[in-house]
């Protein structure tokens, strides 16, 4: 059943996942509705689909399935719409003056003339040009959302969406459904494909098939795996889409000459890497045999006996396999330290810090690592520094830092990150300072999330600081491996 109406009071919402209740006036009477309508104002005007159910306690409701937002059907209602928030730069006052000035033509001049606004008295040019832009993406935006709740996709995606594919957004994803898996964190790849059939995509279509092919293989990353053995692969196609084979050959034939995949033969075996797990394990890998093979590297001799100081000046006794893992980087040009939360990993490497310190080597790091492995975040990188206690206050880090950011800034990335431990009462271990300090460098606060670490027997909680460095481009370049800035300085050095 589908009723038309004006939202006139919001009786209980559930900001936290949007479960609404609402009078809604139609032409007939004021109607109680009741759903999961985010992002509802008093003032918007609606069609809902769903039924009449009838309550016990609170009588007559209309129980909401599925919902669309829609222009507002009369003058009056439009104003109201215009003066619930919906719009930047527009209150009461200022939405009344736009429709006794423009009536009917009110939706026109904000599509198509919205210089026109400027003629109303309080609003500048520059100001009529956001009002109309406010205009046109809330309209867009509510158009995604009801199209994206017609499959169970929640609206929480329509901004982004929008963002991403622009105001042709839904034609783009009648296209390609399959779109909506990397714009939409947590989407189940069923619930697309469900979507996507639904719309009358064919179980063989190309598109289909190669976004299974994908689906498997990021699947796979979930047990650590950054390949798949390809007969396996075709196995759990077959069994997600229903298609054959031969379909999936082909879609992976496609997949490679698209450079989206790599395909690599190993005694027999066909391995099937994403073309960015390929690149990147091959370069880790490079990385580790440059290592392994540097030579004039030293060895401290006598390390048993900065094991004994390391133990004596800190108060700790070290455990076997912790004593084990300082010789074994002092032994070897590359060591790899792994283990869960809480196993001593920041230890052993802090006590590999005070043993090269101690030989003129190490004072401190700082590395930039991945931010999300998505290709949408390819530009935005997590910062990590650590410095030696005894080093710190003299400007290293701040060297640090600055060489790592000239760095980044050359393989075009924009967006910094740091997330930092961040005690509500600062104790002795953990202290404040460090969000100061990054303050001091640039960057700024942007997130708390509360008792979310867990060390030294007690709960801390952990901020999110952001530091840009540069506007954002509209279209930026890719980002540039820093193995290829390497080569292209050593081919700079090479003698002419």
């Amino acid at each position: 059943m589908e009723i038309i109406g004006e939202i006139t009071s919001i009786i209980y919402r559930n900001e936290v996942n949007s479960y609404t209740i609402a009078e809604l006036e139609t032409n007939e009477e004021i109607t109680t509705v009741v759903g999961y309508l985010p992002f509802i104002n008093v003032g918007d005007s609606l069609k809902l689909e769903g039924k009449f159910v009838e309550y016990k306690d609170y009588g007559r409701q209309f129980k909401v399935d599925t919902f669309e937002k829609i222009m507002p059907q009369t003058t009056e209602a439009l104003k109201r719409y215009l003066a619930n928030g919906n719009i930047k730069g527009i209150g009461e006052a200022i939405a009344k003056r736009i429709i006794d000035k423009f009536g009917e033509e009110t939706i026109h001049v904000f599509r198509y003339e919205p210089s026109r606004l400027a003629e109303i008295r309080g609003i500048s040019k520059e100001g009529a040009k956001e009002m109309s832009a406010s205009f046109i993406e809330n309209w867009e935006v509510w158009q995604i959302v009801g199209f994206l709740e017609r499959f169970g996709i929640g609206a929480e995606y329509a901004k982004k969406v929008y963002d991403l594919l622009g105001i042709n957004a839904i034609e783009q994803i009648e296209s390609n459904p399959y779109i909506l898996i990397d714009l939409a964190k947590g989407v189940d790849f069923k619930q697309i494909d469900k979507m996507a059939l639904d719309l009358g995509v064919s179980y063989d279509n190309e598109k289909r098939v190669t976004s299974g092919i994908k689906y498997g293989l990021i699947r796979s990353t979930y047990n650590g795996n950054t390949c798949v053995i390809k007969e396996n692969l075709i196995e759990f196609v077959i069994n997600l889409l229903d298609v054959s084979t031969e379909n999936i050959e082909n879609g992976l034939i496609k997949l490679n000459n698209n450079k989206e995949i790599v395909i690599e033969k190993r005694e027999n075996i066909e391995y099937i890497y994403l073309f960015n797990f390929y690149n990147t394990e091959e370069q880790i890998a490079l990385r580790i045999k440059k290592l392994q093979n540097a030579k004039n590297v030293k060895k401290i001799s006598n390390i048993e006996e900065f094991l004994e100081k390391i133990e004596k000046n800190s108060s700790i006794e070290l455990s076997d396999k912790q004593k084990n893992a300082l010789k074994m980087v002092n032994d070897n040009n590359v060591t790899i330290i792994t283990g869960g939360p809480g196993t001593g990993k920041t230890t052993i490497i802090k006590n590999i810090i005070d043993i090269y310190e101690e030989n003129g080597k190490i004072i401190g790091y700082a590395y930039a690592n991945t931010f999300k492995d998505r290709a949408a975040y390819d530009w935005a990188v997590e910062m990590t520094i650590y410095m030696d206690k005894d080093s710190r206050h003299k400007g290293s880090g701040k060297k640090l830092y600055e060489t790592l950011e000239k760095e980044l800034k050359k393989q075009n990335i924009t967006n910094l990150y740091a997330c930092i431990g961040y005690p509500e009462v600062e104790d002795e271990y953990l202290t404040k300072n460090s969000v100061g300090y990054h303050e001091h460098l640039g960057y700024r606060f942007v997130g708390e999330f509360k008792k979310c670490g867990y060390k030294f027997n007690r709960w801390y909680n952990m901020v999110w600081m952001e530091k840009s460095l540069c506007d954002r481009p509209e279209h930026p370049e890719p980002m540039i491996w820093f193995s290829k800035l390497r080569k292209k300085a050593a081919k700079r050095q090479e003698p002419q």
